[in-house]
C-alpha cells in the first residue's frame, strides 16, 4: 500500500481544525420550552431568519407559516407569546408572536419571519445580535394611543425627498415629508400614513405599498 507523506497528513490536520462550523442542535436537545414566561424577561442572542423555503409548511403552534408575517420560532419561548425584537446592530424593534420551534442551531436564540427580519433590517446580514422582550399579548391594544406610519425614503436634499414624495403622491394618500436633525445633518423623510397600531400599517404596507416600494419600515410617528 502506497504511504502518504508525512507533509500531506499535517497540512489536512491542520486544514481540519482551522475550518468553522456551527454545530446543529438537534430538536430532542436538552433543551426545553419554558412551561411560562412573565412580561418584560429579556434575552440577548443572536437571531436569523427563515422564509421561502417553509412558506406554507406547518407550524409547532398549528398554525399555517407565512413569511409576510409577525411571527419568530424559539426553542425556550411558550407558543403564542409575543415579544419585542430589538436589533442591536441598528436600534430597529418590532414585535412578533412565538408560534414555531427554531432555530436549531447553536448559539441563536430566535428564527425571525422574513417580514420581521426585514422590518429589523436584517435581510441582507442573515444574523443579526438582538435583545428580545417578552410583552403582554394586548401589547397593541395597550398601545392603541401610539400612532405609526411607512417610511419609504430618507434624504439629505429637500429637493429629493419633495420630488419623491409628489412621485408616490399619485398612488398612496397622505404622504408627507418629516424632517429629522440629528446634530450634524438634516434628514427629510418621506412617509405615507397615519396609523392607530403596527399590525393597522403592516397590512396596509403589505397590500397597498410593498407592489411599487420594497423597501420600506414601520415606524412609531414621531
Amino acid at each position: 500500500m502506497k504511504k502518504i507523506p508525512l507533509l500531506v497528513i499535517l497540512l489536512f490536520s491542520f486544514y481540519m481544525q482551522s475550518c468553522s462550523y456551527i454545530p446543529f442542535v438537534g430538536p430532542t436537545s436538552s433543551v426545553h420550552p419554558l412551561k411560562s414566561v412573565n412580561v418584560g424577561y429579556t434575552e440577548n442572542g443572536l437571531a436569523s431568519w427563515y422564509g421561502p423555503q417553509f412558506q406554507g409548511q406547518l407550524t409547532a403552534s398549528g398554525e399555517i407559516f407565512d413569511m409576510y408575517k409577525l411571527t419568530a420560532a424559539s426553542r425556550t419561548l411558550p407558543l403564542n407569546v409575543y415579544t419585542k425584537v430589538t436589533n442591536l446592530d441598528n436600534n430597529r424593534s418590532t414585535v412578533v408572536k412565538i408560534n414555531d420551534r427554531g432555530p436549531f442551531v447553536q448559539g441563536r436564540i430566535l428564527d425571525l419571519s422574513y417580514e420581521a427580519a426585514k422590518q429589523l433590517g436584517m435581510l441582507q446580514a442573515g444574523v443579526a445580535p438582538v435583545r428580545i422582550t417578552v410583552v403582554s399579548p394586548n401589547y397593541y391594544l395597550l398601545a392603541a394611543n401610539e400612532k405609526f406610519t411607512i417610511q419609504v425614503g430618507a434624504f439629505t436634499d429637500f429637493k429629493n425627498a419633495f420630488d419623491y414624495r409628489n412621485y408616490l403622491s399619485r398612488y398612496f394618500d397622505s404622504v408627507y415629508i418629516n424632517s429629522f436633525y440629528t446634530g450634524k445633518v438634516t434628514y427629510y423623510r418621506v412617509r405615507v400614513g397615519i396609523f392607530d397600531g403596527q399590525q393597522q400599517a403592516q397590512d396596509y404596507a403589505q397590500t397597498i405599498v410593498s407592489p411599487l416600494v420594497k423597501n420600506y419600515f414601520i415606524v412609531a410617528k414621531d
